[in-house]
């Protein structure tokens, strides 16, 4: 079986210049099948017009809000995870670790002390940390959904 080598075809002109893609290559083309006019086109009714931008415009601001949610969960789930550790390993001497504490304490306040510390092979386990970053994950999906369903009705 013998192969055949096929040139690279190229599209010219009339007087043998490349043409861009989006250029048309058939000059008669655009005789035989003109675009419409614009006053063919459906348009939406004059009071429709602005509620049409209007819903646009809130999907868009509740997008940003369900983005700016989602990056506030992720930061909150960081400082809770590293809470975790902190306690999970013992350390409570440095500065670093006294502000994680302190900025953690807002967050645990609703699920401080809902189980004890439980210890494992010397290490202390945080269980309300667990509780607390479970309990976050179900309100932050819950409002997600609800701004979802609100944009896809928008």
């Amino acid at each position: 079986m013998q192969y055949q080598q096929y040139e690279t075809q190229h599209i010219f002109d009339d007087h043998r210049q490349h043409m861009l893609y989006n250029q048309p290559t058939e000059p008669t083309l655009n005789t035989v099948a003109p675009s419409l006019p614009t006053n063919y086109y459906l348009r939406e009714a004059r009071l429709q017009r602005p509620l049409h931008g209007l819903s646009k415009v809130l999907a868009g601001i509740v997008r940003k809000i369900n983005q700016l949610l989602g990056f506030t969960f992720i930061m909150l789930l960081l400082l809770l995870l590293t809470r975790f550790l902190l306690t999970l390993f013992g350390l409570t001497t440095s500065l670093i670790v006294r502000w994680i504490y302190d900025a953690s304490n807002i967050m645990l306040i609703p699920f401080d002390n809902i189980l004890p510390k439980v210890p494992y092979h010397g290490m202390m386990v945080d269980v309300s940390v667990m509780v607390a970053m479970g309990a976050y994950r179900v309100v932050v999906v819950m409002v997600r959904w609800v701004l979802r369903v609100l944009v896809a009705r928008v």
